[in-house]
């Protein structure tokens, strides 16, 4: 018998299941669980150093490693709940993580009480008890949370989608309407000539506090099928798009939005009206080889932003081609790479050079592999850090970061392959752990924890000021109503009333005409 059968735990389906593959997929989960607790942070550990780190010894990406820091980062602070998913491997990856990122900006203080709470939401209530989806899990998390610790309440969007946040825009809109509605009502029915009811300040103060709240995320998207049945006033278009026309699309909407200096919902209506000419210049690449006969061969197309193209789609791209450019490896005397040579070096790399990396190309930087010599006088030339095509490369911004400061180093061979290497921490009694991060994009997990932390506790106070404004206007609504129902100093005792007494006033006007 267990310890768990013999303490009189109740367990999930999976995990009194006698199937064979149950207890392969805890024991996964339980090794989930022993990577976590490695992989978690010191508080002043370089998180962007970790991250790469751990990426390239894992071989799996940045977003998977930050998943198993903040797991381990839980886990730390909360040993019983630790020994629990050790112990009994229930929690899948999934559930790990959501309860990561949840319980990350939970100050210390409050630790204590929100394990205590989140042990029971992640045990079942019976045995046999189908193990919760994450989704339904972390709406008990949030609750939880709310509770224990409400200034970094989870965001609803974090936890059920947007449909959540729109549930409360549609409040607001329904709210204000009414609102509007009534005070224009008040206004003619008592013939004075007041403010206009969308300036009134209830109205105003419920208005700043959803932008406050909502900011630019209630946007719409663009597909191929037209909802005419969502939100009140909103019409959803869905373009679904193959990829080269997405990037031609986008590349259009850009340039309209950043000279009109709009949004690119207010670009995109300006490129559909025709009120703003732009001239937007999308790079083909294609590699010229010699055929048999000494002509060009037919070789494929890549489209920036977009990859190949098919044969087809080339072909109608090829047509469009107006300036023609041929590039190959090249020098400057200057720091800044040529157009030429940026275009040059985005076409042979493709991605950010960093191992694992596959940011596009045309979001990196261009980097000097060894180092451009700044302190070099006019008329000395460089010897190892030329601007020359063989020594530029592509790197995405947190990776040229991570260069700049020193904590890894690239070198690259003449067949082009670039060779990586780490710089390591000391560990000794003599190690000096005072060191600050320093440069570009450097923090430590501490510091991005409290940042996190902070940004919440903004989010759920912008949210209450939200609620509290909002319920301000109900209150003046309800008032106004309640106004509204008597008539001549008598209280209607219902409606129906009170339309009764305004229709025989309405009569009697007429009959004494």
């Amino acid at each position: 018998m267990s310890e768990l059968e013999s303490c009189g735990e109740f367990r999930f389906s999976h995990e009194v299941r006698a199937h064979p593959l149950a207890e392969v997929m805890r024991e996964i989960n339980r090794l989930q669980v022993v990577i976590a607790q490695q992989v978690a942070p010191p508080d002043d550990g370089d998180v962007e150093a970790h991250l790469a780190y751990w990426s390239v010894v894992l071989g799996i990406s940045r977003t998977e490693v930050n998943k198993y820091m903040e797991i381990g980062y839980m886990l730390g602070r909360m040993p019983q709940l630790a020994e629990m998913c050790q112990e009994r491997g229930h929690l899948s990856m999934k559930h790990l993580a959501m309860l990561g990122k949840h319980t990350r900006p939970v100050v210390d203080e409050k630790v204590d009480a929100v394990e205590s709470s989140l042990v029971d939401v992640v045990k079942p209530r019976r045995d046999g008890e189908a193990l919760r989806g994450v989704r339904a899990m972390a709406t008990r998390v949030q609750r939880v949370i709310g509770e224990c610790a409400p200034e970094v309440r989870p965001r609803d969007v974090d936890v059920a989608g947007v449909h959540v946040d729109r549930v409360l825009a549609r409040n607001v809109d329904a709210t204000v309407d009414a609102a509007i509605d009534v005070a224009a009502y008040q206004v003619e029915k008592d013939g004075e000539s007041a403010e206009d009811p969308a300036e009134s300040p209830e109205v105003q103060e419920v208005q700043a506090a959803a932008l406050g709240y909502f900011g630019d995320r209630m946007t719409v998207k663009e597909f191929v099928a037209v909802d005419e049945h969502g939100d009140a006033g909103v019409t959803t278009l869905t373009t679904v798009l193959e990829r080269h026309h997405a990037v031609e699309a986008l590349a259009i909407i850009d340039a309209v939005a950043k000279q009109m200096k709009v949004s690119r919902a207010a670009a995109f209506m300006h490129a559909l009206r025709g009120t703003c000419e732009v001239e937007v210049n999308l790079e083909l690449f294609r590699v010229l080889s010699p055929g048999v006969d000494g002509e060009p061969e037919n070789t494929p197309v890549w489209l920036a932003g977009a990859g190949w193209l098919s044969t087809l789609v080339a072909e109608s791209w090829l047509k469009r081609v107006s300036t023609l450019r041929v590039l190959g490896d090249s020098a400057v005397e200057g720091y800044r790479p040529s157009e030429s040579q940026r275009a040059f070096v985005r076409a042979r790399d493709g991605v950010c050079s960093f191992p694992g990396c596959d940011v596009p190309a045309e979001k990196c930087d261009i980097d000097h592999i060894v180092e451009f010599d700044h302190s070099l006088s006019g008329g000395e030339r460089q010897t190892e850090g030329a601007t020359h095509t063989d020594n530029l490369h592509c790197l995405c911004r947190r990776h040229h970061n991570l260069k700049t400061a020193g904590l890894w180093r690239v070198v690259r061979g003449d067949d082009g392959t670039e060779a990586w290497t780490f710089l390591s921490c000391d560990e000794g009694p003599f190690a000096q752990s005072d060191k600050e991060h320093t440069g570009h994009g450097r923090y430590t997990f501490a510091s991005q924890t409290e940042k996190k932390t902070a940004a919440l506790a903004e989010h759920n106070e912008k949210r209450r000021k939200l609620h509290d404004s909002l319920r301000g206007l109900v209150d003046k609504v309800r008032r106004d109503l309640e106004k509204g129902r008597t008539v001549d100093g008598v209280d209607c005792e219902s409606d129906r009333d009170c339309e009764s007494d305004r229709d025989g006033k309405n009569r009697g006007d007429s009959d004494g005409e």
